[in-house]
Protein backbone atom coordinates (compact mmCIF):
# COMPACT_ATOMS: atom_id res chain seq x y z
CA UNK A 1 0.00 0.00 0.00
CA UNK A 2 2.88 2.10 0.42
CA UNK A 3 4.29 1.28 -3.10
CA UNK A 4 0.83 3.14 -3.90
CA UNK A 5 1.02 6.31 -1.71
CA UNK A 6 4.20 7.12 -3.20
CA UNK A 7 3.47 6.38 -6.49
CA UNK A 8 3.04 10.27 -7.44
CA UNK A 9 6.41 11.19 -5.76
CA UNK A 10 8.40 8.34 -7.55
CA UNK A 11 6.89 9.49 -10.85
CA UNK A 12 7.85 13.29 -10.22
CA UNK A 13 11.61 12.00 -10.13
CA UNK A 14 11.21 10.16 -13.05
CA UNK A 15 11.85 12.87 -15.63
CA UNK A 16 14.93 13.96 -13.95
CA UNK A 17 16.37 10.44 -14.04
CA UNK A 18 15.14 9.66 -17.39
CA UNK A 19 16.98 12.83 -18.83
CA UNK A 20 20.91 11.66 -18.18
CA UNK A 21 21.99 10.67 -21.13
CA UNK A 22 24.91 8.38 -20.80
CA UNK A 23 24.44 5.21 -18.50
CA UNK A 24 24.61 5.41 -14.70
CA UNK A 25 27.29 3.82 -12.53
CA UNK A 26 25.73 1.08 -10.32
CA UNK A 27 25.17 3.04 -7.26
CA UNK A 28 27.13 2.53 -4.02
CA UNK A 29 23.63 2.50 -1.60
CA UNK A 30 20.50 0.69 -2.22
CA UNK A 31 17.77 1.79 -4.81
CA UNK A 32 15.38 2.58 -1.98
CA UNK A 33 18.04 4.86 -0.67
CA UNK A 34 18.96 6.50 -3.50
CA UNK A 35 14.78 6.99 -4.22
CA UNK A 36 14.78 8.42 -0.86
CA UNK A 37 17.34 10.54 -1.35
CA UNK A 38 16.19 12.06 -5.23
CA UNK A 39 13.26 12.64 -3.20
CA UNK A 40 14.51 15.02 -0.82
CA UNK A 41 15.94 17.41 -2.72
CA UNK A 42 12.36 18.18 -3.47
CA UNK A 43 11.77 21.92 -2.91
CA UNK A 44 8.47 22.01 -1.08
CA UNK A 45 7.93 25.68 -1.20
CA UNK A 46 8.27 25.84 -4.96
CA UNK A 47 5.96 23.05 -4.52
CA UNK A 48 2.96 24.73 -2.25
CA UNK A 49 3.40 27.66 -4.88
CA UNK A 50 2.99 25.47 -7.99
CA UNK A 51 -0.12 23.75 -5.92
CA UNK A 52 -1.40 27.50 -4.97
CA UNK A 53 -0.99 28.46 -8.72
CA UNK A 54 -3.59 26.15 -9.69
CA UNK A 55 -0.89 23.29 -11.11
CA UNK A 56 -2.57 19.84 -10.88
CA UNK A 57 0.34 17.63 -10.96
CA UNK A 58 1.95 19.73 -8.20
CA UNK A 59 -1.43 19.77 -6.10
CA UNK A 60 -1.38 15.89 -6.65
CA UNK A 61 2.62 15.61 -5.29
CA UNK A 62 1.74 18.33 -2.49
CA UNK A 63 -1.11 15.70 -1.49
CA UNK A 64 0.93 12.88 -1.39
CA UNK A 65 3.74 14.66 0.81
CA UNK A 66 0.91 15.61 3.33
CA UNK A 67 0.29 11.83 3.59
CA UNK A 68 3.29 10.42 4.06
CA UNK A 69 4.82 13.44 6.51
CA UNK A 70 8.01 14.11 3.52
CA UNK A 71 9.33 17.16 3.92
CA UNK A 72 5.73 18.21 6.23
CA UNK A 73 4.22 17.36 9.14
CA UNK A 74 1.72 14.55 8.37
CA UNK A 75 -1.82 15.70 7.87
CA UNK A 76 -4.30 13.52 6.28
CA UNK A 77 -6.70 16.99 5.88
CA UNK A 78 -4.36 18.31 4.07
CA UNK A 79 -3.72 15.59 2.02
CA UNK A 80 -7.07 15.29 1.09
CA UNK A 81 -7.84 19.12 0.06
CA UNK A 82 -4.79 19.35 -2.15
CA UNK A 83 -6.00 15.98 -3.90
CA UNK A 84 -9.81 16.99 -3.98
CA UNK A 85 -8.07 20.42 -5.88
CA UNK A 86 -6.38 18.25 -8.19
CA UNK A 87 -9.34 15.74 -8.77
CA UNK A 88 -11.65 18.52 -9.81
CA UNK A 89 -9.17 19.64 -12.47
CA UNK A 90 -9.46 15.40 -13.77
CA UNK A 91 -6.47 14.24 -11.87
CA UNK A 92 -6.56 10.55 -11.91
CA UNK A 93 -4.14 9.56 -9.56
CA UNK A 94 -5.78 12.73 -7.53
CA UNK A 95 -9.19 10.68 -7.60
CA UNK A 96 -7.60 7.73 -6.59
CA UNK A 97 -5.18 9.14 -3.78
CA UNK A 98 -8.85 10.56 -2.16
CA UNK A 99 -10.24 6.87 -2.35
CA UNK A 100 -6.85 6.26 0.01
CA UNK A 101 -8.69 8.25 2.13
CA UNK A 102 -11.89 6.84 2.44
CA UNK A 103 -10.92 3.25 2.36
CA UNK A 104 -8.89 3.94 5.69
CA UNK A 105 -10.62 7.04 7.14
CA UNK A 106 -7.49 8.96 6.99
CA UNK A 107 -8.87 12.93 7.22
CA UNK A 108 -12.69 12.13 6.61
CA UNK A 109 -14.75 9.68 7.96
CA UNK A 110 -14.16 5.79 6.72
CA UNK A 111 -16.58 5.26 3.94
CA UNK A 112 -15.54 1.80 1.45
CA UNK A 113 -18.80 2.87 -1.15
CA UNK A 114 -17.20 6.03 -1.76
CA UNK A 115 -13.51 4.86 -1.53
CA UNK A 116 -14.72 2.06 -4.41
CA UNK A 117 -16.60 4.67 -6.31
CA UNK A 118 -13.75 7.01 -6.67
CA UNK A 119 -10.99 4.22 -7.42
CA UNK A 120 -13.85 3.34 -10.45
CA UNK A 121 -13.78 6.74 -11.51
CA UNK A 122 -10.03 7.14 -11.48
CA UNK A 123 -9.56 3.94 -13.75
CA UNK A 124 -12.47 5.20 -15.85
CA UNK A 125 -10.58 8.44 -16.04
CA UNK A 126 -7.75 6.40 -17.62
CA UNK A 127 -6.01 5.08 -14.51
CA UNK A 128 -5.42 1.35 -15.64
CA UNK A 129 -2.26 0.95 -13.83
CA UNK A 130 -4.25 1.40 -10.39
CA UNK A 131 -6.05 -1.88 -11.23
CA UNK A 132 -2.86 -3.63 -12.53
CA UNK A 133 -0.96 -2.18 -9.48
CA UNK A 134 -4.04 -3.62 -7.05
CA UNK A 135 -3.60 -7.45 -8.72
CA UNK A 136 0.36 -7.32 -7.92
CA UNK A 137 -0.72 -6.42 -4.66
CA UNK A 138 -3.56 -8.90 -3.51
CA UNK A 139 -1.06 -11.91 -5.08
CA UNK A 140 1.42 -11.13 -2.49
CA UNK A 141 -1.64 -10.33 0.28
CA UNK A 142 -4.62 -11.22 -0.61
CA UNK A 143 -7.41 -9.16 1.24
CA UNK A 144 -11.17 -8.92 1.06
CA UNK A 145 -11.35 -5.10 0.09
CA UNK A 146 -9.55 -5.77 -3.00
CA UNK A 147 -10.83 -8.77 -3.63
CA UNK A 148 -14.54 -6.69 -4.12
CA UNK A 149 -12.78 -4.03 -5.49
CA UNK A 150 -11.36 -6.09 -8.18
CA UNK A 151 -14.08 -7.98 -8.84
CA UNK A 152 -16.67 -4.94 -8.98
CA UNK A 153 -14.24 -3.54 -11.95
CA UNK A 154 -14.12 -7.16 -14.00
CA UNK A 155 -17.84 -7.58 -13.34
CA UNK A 156 -18.99 -4.36 -15.28
CA UNK A 157 -15.95 -3.39 -17.22
CA UNK A 158 -14.69 0.34 -16.37
CA UNK A 159 -13.01 2.34 -18.82
CA UNK A 160 -10.37 0.51 -21.05
CA UNK A 161 -10.76 -2.45 -18.51
CA UNK A 162 -12.87 -4.92 -20.07
CA UNK A 163 -15.74 -7.24 -18.67
CA UNK A 164 -14.06 -10.20 -17.24
CA UNK A 165 -16.57 -12.82 -15.81
CA UNK A 166 -14.39 -15.29 -14.85
CA UNK A 167 -11.93 -12.76 -13.26
CA UNK A 168 -14.75 -10.92 -11.41
CA UNK A 169 -16.33 -14.96 -10.12
CA UNK A 170 -12.72 -15.44 -9.02
CA UNK A 171 -11.76 -12.92 -6.82
CA UNK A 172 -15.52 -12.71 -5.91
CA UNK A 173 -14.99 -16.23 -4.55
CA UNK A 174 -11.70 -15.31 -2.66
CA UNK A 175 -13.45 -12.59 -1.41
CA UNK A 176 -16.22 -14.77 -0.37
CA UNK A 177 -14.72 -18.08 1.34
CA UNK A 178 -12.77 -15.05 3.42
CA UNK A 179 -16.50 -14.19 4.95
CA UNK A 180 -17.55 -11.13 2.51
CA UNK A 181 -21.32 -11.17 2.45
CA UNK A 182 -21.07 -8.76 -0.32
CA UNK A 183 -18.96 -10.62 -2.09
CA UNK A 184 -20.65 -13.78 -1.34
CA UNK A 185 -23.95 -12.03 -2.68
CA UNK A 186 -21.57 -10.73 -6.13
CA UNK A 187 -20.44 -14.55 -6.62
CA UNK A 188 -23.89 -15.95 -6.47
CA UNK A 189 -25.01 -12.99 -8.95
CA UNK A 190 -22.61 -13.59 -11.67
CA UNK A 191 -22.77 -17.49 -11.26
CA UNK A 192 -26.65 -16.67 -12.26
CA UNK A 193 -25.72 -14.45 -15.05
CA UNK A 194 -23.64 -17.25 -16.34
CA UNK A 195 -26.39 -20.01 -15.83
CA UNK A 196 -23.99 -21.97 -13.17
CA UNK A 197 -26.99 -21.89 -10.85
CA UNK A 198 -25.74 -25.08 -8.09
CA UNK A 199 -22.78 -22.59 -8.05
CA UNK A 200 -24.72 -19.69 -7.95
CA UNK A 201 -27.52 -21.59 -5.21
CA UNK A 202 -24.33 -22.32 -2.88
CA UNK A 203 -23.41 -18.46 -2.68
CA UNK A 204 -27.18 -17.70 -1.79
CA UNK A 205 -27.20 -20.17 1.09
CA UNK A 206 -23.89 -18.86 2.25
CA UNK A 207 -25.67 -15.41 2.50
CA UNK A 208 -28.99 -16.04 3.09
CA UNK A 209 -28.41 -16.24 7.29
CA UNK A 210 -27.87 -12.47 7.06
CA UNK A 211 -29.13 -11.15 3.46
CA UNK A 212 -33.23 -11.24 3.27
CA UNK A 213 -32.23 -11.21 -0.89
CA UNK A 214 -30.35 -14.00 -0.62
CA UNK A 215 -33.31 -15.53 1.13
CA UNK A 216 -35.75 -14.79 -1.42
CA UNK A 217 -32.96 -16.06 -4.60
CA UNK A 218 -33.04 -19.19 -2.48
CA UNK A 219 -36.53 -19.43 -2.11
CA UNK A 220 -37.00 -18.64 -5.87
CA UNK A 221 -34.70 -21.67 -6.73
CA UNK A 222 -36.30 -24.02 -5.05
CA UNK A 223 -39.52 -23.43 -6.54
CA UNK A 224 -38.32 -22.98 -10.10
CA UNK A 225 -35.61 -26.10 -9.52
CA UNK A 226 -32.42 -24.22 -10.56
CA UNK A 227 -29.41 -25.89 -9.13
CA UNK A 228 -31.51 -27.71 -6.95
CA UNK A 229 -34.88 -30.09 -6.54
CA UNK A 230 -38.10 -28.66 -5.92
CA UNK A 231 -39.25 -27.68 -2.54
CA UNK A 232 -42.10 -26.00 -2.47
CA UNK A 233 -42.32 -26.27 1.28
CA UNK A 234 -38.58 -25.19 1.91
CA UNK A 235 -39.19 -22.27 -0.59
CA UNK A 236 -41.95 -21.17 1.63
CA UNK A 237 -40.02 -20.77 4.54
CA UNK A 238 -37.27 -18.64 2.66
CA UNK A 239 -39.69 -16.44 1.25
CA UNK A 240 -41.40 -15.49 3.78
CA UNK A 241 -38.20 -14.05 5.40
CA UNK A 242 -37.59 -12.23 2.49
CA UNK A 243 -41.65 -11.75 2.37
CA UNK A 244 -40.94 -9.72 5.79
CA UNK A 245 -38.54 -7.48 4.62
CA UNK A 246 -40.62 -6.18 1.71
CA UNK A 247 -38.77 -8.18 -1.04
CA UNK A 248 -41.43 -7.71 -3.82
CA UNK A 249 -40.44 -10.24 -5.88
CA UNK A 250 -40.70 -12.54 -2.82
CA UNK A 251 -43.49 -11.35 -1.77
CA UNK A 252 -45.06 -12.08 -5.74
CA UNK A 253 -43.74 -15.45 -5.21
CA UNK A 254 -45.11 -16.52 -1.77
CA UNK A 255 -48.18 -14.82 -3.14
CA UNK A 256 -48.65 -17.44 -5.91
CA UNK A 257 -48.02 -20.17 -3.22
CA UNK A 258 -50.68 -19.26 -1.20
CA UNK A 259 -52.77 -18.77 -4.05
CA UNK A 260 -52.18 -22.46 -5.42
CA UNK A 261 -51.75 -23.90 -2.03
CA UNK A 262 -48.46 -25.20 -3.21
CA UNK A 263 -45.96 -25.55 -0.01
CA UNK A 264 -48.46 -24.35 1.86
CA UNK A 265 -51.81 -24.46 3.00
CA UNK A 266 -54.09 -22.44 0.71
CA UNK A 267 -54.92 -19.04 2.34
CA UNK A 268 -56.07 -16.81 -0.63
CA UNK A 269 -56.55 -13.78 1.72
CA UNK A 270 -52.89 -13.50 2.31
CA UNK A 271 -51.94 -13.53 -1.46
CA UNK A 272 -54.49 -11.32 -1.83
CA UNK A 273 -52.47 -8.92 1.10
CA UNK A 274 -49.10 -10.36 -0.38
CA UNK A 275 -50.59 -9.08 -3.95
CA UNK A 276 -51.15 -5.66 -2.87
CA UNK A 277 -47.86 -4.92 -1.40
CA UNK A 278 -45.90 -5.72 -4.46
CA UNK A 279 -48.59 -3.39 -6.59
CA UNK A 280 -48.47 -1.07 -4.97
CA UNK A 281 -44.80 -1.06 -5.94
CA UNK A 282 -46.15 -0.47 -9.29
CA UNK A 283 -45.74 -4.35 -10.17
CA UNK A 284 -48.31 -5.61 -12.86
CA UNK A 285 -48.23 -9.13 -12.75
CA UNK A 286 -49.47 -8.37 -8.85
CA UNK A 287 -52.23 -6.05 -9.93
CA UNK A 288 -53.07 -8.72 -12.75
CA UNK A 289 -53.37 -11.47 -9.84
CA UNK A 290 -55.40 -8.91 -7.85
CA UNK A 291 -58.21 -7.98 -10.91
CA UNK A 292 -58.49 -12.05 -11.69
CA UNK A 293 -59.18 -12.89 -7.89
CA UNK A 294 -61.79 -10.31 -7.48
CA UNK A 295 -63.45 -10.79 -10.96
CA UNK A 296 -63.40 -14.83 -10.38
CA UNK A 297 -64.79 -14.34 -6.61
CA UNK A 298 -64.83 -17.81 -5.74
CA UNK A 299 -62.27 -17.12 -2.96
CA UNK A 300 -63.43 -13.50 -1.83
CA UNK A 301 -66.19 -11.61 -2.58
CA UNK A 302 -66.91 -10.74 -6.27
CA UNK A 303 -66.26 -7.14 -7.34
CA UNK A 304 -66.17 -6.73 -11.14
CA UNK A 305 -65.52 -2.68 -10.27
CA UNK A 306 -62.71 -3.45 -8.12
CA UNK A 307 -61.38 -6.44 -10.14
CA UNK A 308 -61.53 -4.77 -13.36
CA UNK A 309 -59.74 -1.29 -11.80
CA UNK A 310 -56.74 -3.52 -10.87
CA UNK A 311 -56.75 -5.08 -14.48
CA UNK A 312 -56.59 -1.53 -15.98
CA UNK A 313 -53.91 -0.87 -13.56
CA UNK A 314 -52.05 -3.71 -15.12
CA UNK A 315 -52.83 -2.85 -18.63
CA UNK A 316 -51.84 0.72 -18.65
CA UNK A 317 -48.33 -1.13 -17.21
CA UNK A 318 -48.28 -2.92 -20.57
CA UNK A 319 -50.22 -5.84 -20.00
CA UNK A 320 -53.15 -4.71 -22.09
CA UNK A 321 -52.42 -7.73 -24.84
CA UNK A 322 -53.33 -10.25 -22.00
CA UNK A 323 -56.65 -8.38 -21.62
CA UNK A 324 -57.29 -8.83 -25.22
CA UNK A 325 -55.93 -12.22 -25.16
CA UNK A 326 -58.51 -12.97 -22.34
CA UNK A 327 -61.01 -11.57 -24.24
CA UNK A 328 -59.92 -13.44 -27.48
CA UNK A 329 -60.43 -16.93 -25.66
CA UNK A 330 -62.64 -19.47 -24.34
CA UNK A 331 -63.23 -20.59 -20.89
CA UNK A 332 -62.92 -24.20 -22.67
CA UNK A 333 -60.25 -26.65 -23.42
CA UNK A 334 -58.05 -25.26 -20.94
CA UNK A 335 -57.67 -21.91 -22.33
CA UNK A 336 -59.53 -20.32 -19.23
CA UNK A 337 -60.23 -17.45 -21.18
CA UNK A 338 -63.19 -14.63 -20.96
CA UNK A 339 -64.95 -15.00 -24.10
CA UNK A 340 -68.69 -15.54 -23.69
CA UNK A 341 -68.30 -15.35 -19.71
CA UNK A 342 -70.45 -12.89 -17.93
CA UNK A 343 -67.55 -10.76 -16.97
CA UNK A 344 -66.90 -10.45 -20.84
CA UNK A 345 -70.76 -9.48 -21.64
CA UNK A 346 -70.09 -6.89 -18.47
CA UNK A 347 -67.44 -5.06 -20.04
CA UNK A 348 -68.99 -5.19 -23.87
CA UNK A 349 -71.88 -3.58 -21.84
CA UNK A 350 -69.69 -1.06 -20.12
CA UNK A 351 -68.16 -0.48 -23.65
CA UNK A 352 -71.53 0.10 -25.22
CA UNK A 353 -72.36 2.30 -22.32
CA UNK A 354 -69.53 4.64 -22.83
CA UNK A 355 -67.36 4.12 -25.89
CA UNK A 356 -67.12 5.60 -29.04
CA UNK A 357 -70.25 3.97 -30.68
CA UNK A 358 -72.56 4.76 -27.54
CA UNK A 359 -75.58 2.74 -27.44
CA UNK A 360 -77.19 2.49 -24.11
CA UNK A 361 -80.17 0.79 -25.24
CA UNK A 362 -77.84 -2.06 -26.52
CA UNK A 363 -76.12 -1.49 -23.04
CA UNK A 364 -79.31 -1.92 -20.85
CA UNK A 365 -80.02 -5.32 -22.57
CA UNK A 366 -76.60 -6.99 -21.78
CA UNK A 367 -76.62 -5.79 -18.49
CA UNK A 368 -80.92 -6.74 -17.83
CA UNK A 369 -79.97 -10.33 -19.74
CA UNK A 370 -77.24 -10.71 -17.01
CA UNK A 371 -79.41 -9.32 -13.84
CA UNK A 372 -82.20 -12.22 -15.09
CA UNK A 373 -79.27 -15.01 -15.01
CA UNK A 374 -78.72 -13.90 -10.94
CA UNK A 375 -75.58 -11.47 -11.81
CA UNK A 376 -75.22 -8.83 -8.97
CA UNK A 377 -72.41 -6.84 -10.11
CA UNK A 378 -74.96 -5.26 -12.85
CA UNK A 379 -77.32 -3.07 -10.95
CA UNK A 380 -75.15 0.05 -10.77
CA UNK A 381 -74.12 -0.55 -14.51
CA UNK A 382 -78.19 -0.45 -15.04
CA UNK A 383 -78.67 2.44 -12.58
CA UNK A 384 -75.91 4.48 -14.91
CA UNK A 385 -78.14 3.62 -18.22
CA UNK A 386 -81.26 5.37 -16.26
CA UNK A 387 -78.90 8.12 -15.33
CA UNK A 388 -77.50 9.07 -18.63
CA UNK A 389 -79.19 12.30 -19.26
CA UNK A 390 -79.16 12.56 -23.29
CA UNK A 391 -81.33 8.95 -23.13
CA UNK A 392 -84.37 9.14 -24.08
CA UNK A 393 -85.42 6.44 -21.17
CA UNK A 394 -83.31 8.38 -18.77
CA UNK A 395 -84.92 7.74 -15.38
CA UNK A 396 -84.15 9.35 -12.21
CA UNK A 397 -86.18 7.10 -9.64
CA UNK A 398 -85.15 3.81 -11.63
CA UNK A 399 -81.64 5.11 -11.19
CA UNK A 400 -82.29 5.49 -7.40
CA UNK A 401 -83.85 2.10 -7.51
CA UNK A 402 -80.67 0.27 -8.83
CA UNK A 403 -78.29 1.93 -6.62
CA UNK A 404 -80.13 1.41 -3.51
CA UNK A 405 -80.58 -2.54 -4.32
CA UNK A 406 -76.70 -2.35 -4.92
CA UNK A 407 -76.04 -0.49 -1.76
CA UNK A 408 -78.07 -3.22 0.35
CA UNK A 409 -75.69 -6.00 -1.47
CA UNK A 410 -73.09 -3.86 0.13
CA UNK A 411 -71.61 -3.14 -3.38
CA UNK A 412 -69.03 -0.30 -2.70
CA UNK A 413 -69.76 1.73 -6.15
CA UNK A 414 -74.01 1.12 -5.57
CA UNK A 415 -73.05 2.53 -1.53
CA UNK A 416 -70.88 5.57 -3.26
CA UNK A 417 -73.45 6.30 -6.78
CA UNK A 418 -75.94 6.85 -3.63
CA UNK A 419 -73.89 8.75 -1.24
CA UNK A 420 -73.31 11.01 -4.16
CA UNK A 421 -76.89 12.09 -5.27
CA UNK A 422 -77.74 12.01 -1.30
CA UNK A 423 -74.84 14.41 -0.66
CA UNK A 424 -76.26 16.58 -3.80
CA UNK A 425 -79.72 16.20 -3.81
CA UNK A 426 -79.74 14.33 -7.18
CA UNK A 427 -83.78 12.46 -7.96
CA UNK A 428 -83.28 12.19 -4.33
CA UNK A 429 -84.03 14.61 -0.90
CA UNK A 430 -80.74 16.11 0.07
CA UNK A 431 -79.47 14.24 3.10
CA UNK A 432 -75.96 14.94 3.71
CA UNK A 433 -76.03 12.68 7.26
CA UNK A 434 -76.75 9.41 5.16
CA UNK A 435 -74.62 10.43 2.67
CA UNK A 436 -71.31 10.67 4.99
CA UNK A 437 -72.12 7.20 6.75
CA UNK A 438 -72.82 5.60 2.78
CA UNK A 439 -69.31 7.43 1.55
CA UNK A 440 -67.86 5.73 4.57
CA UNK A 441 -69.33 2.59 4.22
CA UNK A 442 -68.05 2.38 1.09
CA UNK A 443 -64.83 3.58 2.06
CA UNK A 444 -64.79 1.02 4.42
CA UNK A 445 -65.06 -1.33 1.19
CA UNK A 446 -61.84 -0.06 0.21
CA UNK A 447 -63.23 1.83 -2.90
CA UNK A 448 -61.12 4.68 -4.06
CA UNK A 449 -63.59 7.05 -5.26
CA UNK A 450 -65.00 7.43 -1.89
CA UNK A 451 -61.99 7.28 -0.21
CA UNK A 452 -60.54 10.37 -1.86
CA UNK A 453 -64.11 11.84 -1.99
CA UNK A 454 -64.02 11.20 2.52
CA UNK A 455 -60.69 12.94 2.21
CA UNK A 456 -61.33 16.19 0.08
CA UNK A 457 -64.40 16.54 2.79
CA UNK A 458 -61.93 16.78 5.23
CA UNK A 459 -59.52 18.61 3.73
CA UNK A 460 -62.07 21.33 2.94
CA UNK A 461 -64.07 20.67 6.00
CA UNK A 462 -67.17 20.25 4.18
CA UNK A 463 -70.06 18.39 5.95
CA UNK A 464 -67.88 17.81 9.01
CA UNK A 465 -65.11 19.18 10.85
CA UNK A 466 -61.53 20.19 8.89
CA UNK A 467 -58.87 17.72 9.93
CA UNK A 468 -56.00 17.22 7.18
CA UNK A 469 -54.67 13.88 9.66
CA UNK A 470 -58.06 12.48 9.26
CA UNK A 471 -57.84 13.67 5.12
CA UNK A 472 -54.34 12.30 4.82
CA UNK A 473 -55.55 8.76 5.83
CA UNK A 474 -58.52 8.61 4.00
CA UNK A 475 -55.82 9.79 0.78
CA UNK A 476 -53.56 6.96 2.14
CA UNK A 477 -55.87 4.01 2.43
CA UNK A 478 -56.90 5.32 -1.34
CA UNK A 479 -53.15 4.27 -2.09
CA UNK A 480 -54.07 0.82 -1.55
CA UNK A 481 -56.62 0.55 -4.21
CA UNK A 482 -53.77 1.28 -6.70
CA UNK A 483 -54.53 5.41 -7.87
CA UNK A 484 -55.67 8.43 -6.51
CA UNK A 485 -57.59 11.26 -7.82
CA UNK A 486 -56.07 14.04 -9.25
CA UNK A 487 -57.35 16.36 -6.45
CA UNK A 488 -56.41 13.61 -3.52
CA UNK A 489 -52.91 13.38 -5.19
CA UNK A 490 -52.37 16.93 -4.92
CA UNK A 491 -53.30 17.28 -1.63
CA UNK A 492 -51.32 13.92 -0.34
CA UNK A 493 -48.69 15.18 -2.47
CA UNK A 494 -48.10 18.49 -1.28
CA UNK A 495 -48.53 17.18 2.31
CA UNK A 496 -45.75 14.99 1.84
CA UNK A 497 -43.69 17.45 0.16
CA UNK A 498 -44.02 20.46 2.69
CA UNK A 499 -44.60 17.48 5.81
CA UNK A 500 -48.10 18.27 6.27
CA UNK A 501 -50.91 16.71 8.21
CA UNK A 502 -48.22 14.78 10.99
CA UNK A 503 -46.12 13.67 7.52
CA UNK A 504 -42.61 13.65 7.42
CA UNK A 505 -41.35 15.28 4.76
CA UNK A 506 -40.50 13.08 1.81
CA UNK A 507 -40.10 14.05 -1.99
CA UNK A 508 -39.85 10.32 -3.14
CA UNK A 509 -43.42 10.09 -1.50
CA UNK A 510 -44.71 12.92 -2.87
CA UNK A 511 -43.20 11.91 -6.92
CA UNK A 512 -44.75 8.31 -6.08
CA UNK A 513 -48.33 9.72 -5.00
CA UNK A 514 -48.16 12.21 -8.05
CA UNK A 515 -47.62 9.30 -10.26
CA UNK A 516 -50.92 7.13 -9.06
CA UNK A 517 -53.34 10.02 -10.58
CA UNK A 518 -55.58 8.50 -12.66
CA UNK A 519 -58.11 10.82 -14.29
CA UNK A 520 -60.89 9.15 -15.96
CA UNK A 521 -62.77 5.95 -14.83
CA UNK A 522 -60.10 3.25 -14.81
CA UNK A 523 -62.49 0.44 -15.59
CA UNK A 524 -64.27 2.70 -18.71
CA UNK A 525 -60.64 3.00 -20.19
CA UNK A 526 -60.19 -0.41 -20.07
CA UNK A 527 -63.57 -1.60 -21.35
CA UNK A 528 -63.33 0.84 -23.84
CA UNK A 529 -59.94 0.31 -25.13
CA UNK A 530 -60.28 -3.34 -26.37
CA UNK A 531 -62.11 -5.45 -29.54
CA UNK A 532 -65.19 -7.61 -28.77
CA UNK A 533 -65.20 -9.81 -30.85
Amino acid sequence: MKKLMTLALLMACSTAMMAQKTKPTKPTKPATQVAAAVADTLDIKKLAAAASAGKADAQNLLGVCYYTGRKVKKDYTAALKWWSLAAKQNHSEAVANMALCYQYGNGIKQDSLMSVKLYKQSVKMGNVALVKNREKAFIKKPNVYDACLLADIYSYGVGSIKKDAAKSIAYYVKASDAGSLDATLGAARMYESAEKYPEAMKRWIMASPKSDFASYKCGEYLCKGLGTAVDKTKAAALLKKAANANIPNAQLLLGDLYYKGDGVDRNVAEAVKLYKAVALNGNPAAMWNLGVIYCNGTEVKADYNVGLTWIALAARKGMMNNVQDKLDATSDNGQNGWHGTPLYHYMNGINMLNGNNKDVDAALKCFTALEKRGNKHVAVAIAACYNDAAWKKANGKKKIKYLEEAAAEGDAAGLYGLALCCEKGTDVAVDKERALKLFKQSADCGYVPALCHLGNLYNEGKAVNRNLTTAIDYYQRAMCGGYLTREAAVVLADAYEKGLGGLQRNADMAKKVKAMVWTSDPVTYLCTSVIYR
